[in-house]
C-alpha cells in the first residue's frame, strides 16, 4: 500500500483533508496504476499535526515541514522519483501558502560541494547523464562497497551490473579488547580499513587483497575547485566566516592566491606586494608595499607611479615610521 506521511506544525495547512487526496493521487498518477478501485482504496496520505515546540533545528527553527513516501519496490524509477519529489513539493508548498518551501536556499551546502560548475548549473540533466553512464558502464565496473553502505546504494549497483568487492569500515583500535572492528573482521573475514580521507591508500590495499595486484595507477583524482570559482562558493566559506565572527582572511588568502597564480603560471601580473626598496620612490634599504610585476622569478620590477608632492611626502612619512618600528625590534 503506497503511503504518504506529511509533518508540520498546528495550523500550517488549513485543508488538510483536500492535501491528503491531492498528495494521494499525485503518487497514483506517477505510479502509472489503472485508476481501480483496488489502488484508489489503498493508496493513501497522512497528515499528522505537531506542536511547534516538536520540531527544530540546531538553530531553534521551527518552518520545517517533512514529507514521507513509501511505495512498493521498483514501482518507481528514477524519473518518476525525481517527479514525485517536484509535483508534491509544489502541492505542499500550494497547500501551506507558502512558495519558499519550494525554493532553493540561497546556500545550499550540498551543492557546495559540487565542484563542476557545468554540472551545477543543471542538476537534472547531469544526473540523467550520470545515471545513463553508470547503466551502460556497470557491467564492467568493478566497485569497492563498505558493509555499512546503505543499501539503496548496494541495490543500485547491482542493478546496473557492478561486481562488488566489501570490506569493513576501521570503526575503532583493533588491538584493542572487545574491537568492533576486529570482531567484524572474525564475523565475515572482509579487510577492515579507514577510506575517508585516505581514498588513495584504500584503493593500493584493496587493489592488492581483493584484486591480487601489486600496481596500481589511480584516475581522476580531484584536484580541486574549476578555475573561476569565487570563493564564497567553495565548501566551508559561510561556515568560516560563521566560526570567526568575520571574513578579514578572505581579502589576505585571495591576495595570496592571486600571487601564487602569477608566479606559477608566469602571468606577470602587477599586483601590490611588500617589496624591499633600493632607491625606488625615494626609499632605501626598507621593505614597503609597493606595486610589482611578479613572474616565476617572484619580483621582476617595482613599478615607480608618478605621485603627487602630497602623496611622496604621505609616502616618506610611512617609510619613517616603518623605520622606527623596524629599529625598535631590532635593539
Amino acid at each position: 500500500m503506497p503511503m504518504i506521511d506529511v509533518y508540520a506544525t498546528s495550523g500550517t495547512f488549513s485543508d488538510k483533508h483536500s492535501l491528503a487526496k491531492d498528495l494521494a493521487s499525485a503518487v497514483m498518477r506517477w505510479e502509472k496504476v489503472p485508476d481501480i478501485a483496488m489502488f484508489r482504496n489503498n493508496t493513501a496520505a497522512f497528515i499528522h499535526d505537531l506542536p511547534a515546540e516538536a520540531i527544530s533545528n540546531v538553530a531553534g527553527d521551527t518552518n520545517y515541514v517533512r514529507v514521507q513516501v513509501l511505495t512498493p519496490i521498483g514501482v518507481l524509477d528514477r524519473d518518476k522519483q525525481l517527479g514525485v519529489v517536484r509535483e508534491l513539493t509544489d502541492i505542499v508548498a500550494a497547500a501551506a501558502g507558502d512558495p519558499a518551501l519550494t525554493e532553493v536556499p540561497a546556500d545550499d551546502y550540498f551543492r557546495r560541494q559540487e565542484m563542476d560548475p557545468v554540472q551545477r548549473e543543471d542538476e537534472l540533466r547531469a544526473n540523467r547523464a550520470l545515471v545513463e553512464l553508470v547503466d551502460t558502464y556497470g557491467p564492467k565496473m568493478k566497485v569497492a562497497a563498505a558493509t555499512s553502505a546503505a543499501p539503496a546504494v548496494v541495490e543500485r549497483c547491482e542493478q546496473a551490473g557492478m561486481e562488488l568487492y566489501w570490506w569493513n569500515p576501521m570503526y575503532d583500535d583493533y588491538d584493542k579488547p572487545g574491537s568492533l572492528s576486529r570482531r567484524l573482521w572474525e564475523a565475515n573475514g572482509l579487510p577492515c580499513l579507514n577510506g575517508g580521507g585516505n581514498v588513495g591508500t584504500a584503493a593500493w590495499v584493496l587493489t592488492h587483497a581483493a584484486l591480487g595486484k601489486r600496481r596500481i595507477g589511480l584516475v581522476g583524482i580531484d584536484l580541486g575547485y574549476a578555475p573561476g570559482t569565487p570563493y564564497e562558493k567553495t565548501q566551508y566559506f559561510p561556515e568560516l566566516v560563521e566560526l570567526l565572527g568575520t571574513s578579514a582572511w578572505y581579502a589576505p588568502g585571495a591576495a595570496a592566491a592571486q600571487m601564487v597564480d602569477s608566479i606559477m603560471l608566469d602571468e606577470k601580473r602587477v599586483l601590490p606586494c611588500t617589496a624591499y626598496l633600493e632607491g625606488e620612490y625615494g626609499i632605501d634599504g626598507l621593505y614597503m608595499g609597493v606595486p610589482v610585476k611578479l613572474g616565476p622569478k617572484g619580483i621582476e620590477q617595482i613599478i615607480e607611479l608618478d605621485l603627487s608632492d602630497e602623496e611622496q611626502k604621505a609616502m616618506q612619512a610611512s617609510s619613517e615610521a616603518v623605520r622606527e618600528v623596524v629599529g625598535v625590534l631590532t635593539t
